[in-house]
């Protein structure tokens, strides 16, 4: 984590707190197995893994726009 220009930094804050809270939602209202997750503080929300998200949910529809990715499991 750290400033979005400095070249050691991998992850920055999202625009606003309120496009944190957001993708911190979506990441809940998914309903599945969070394999990966860090406290929001402010506007940084860190990585988050999602396992077998709800077809239906925005995580699966939308793009977050935010440090998260949904992974579906498949038979082969």
């Amino acid at each position: 984590l750290g400033h979005p220009l400095g070249e050691e930094t991998d992850l920055c804050c999202l625009i606003t707190e309120n496009e944190a809270r957001r993708v911190e939602n979506w990441i809940a209202e998914a309903d599945g197995e969070i394999m990966l997750r860090t406290e929001r503080k402010g506007a940084v929300l860190g990585p988050a893994v999602v396992r077998g998200a709800a077809e239906a949910s925005k995580l699966m529809r939308e793009e977050a726009f935010g440090p998260v990715v949904a992974i579906t499991p498949v038979r082969d």
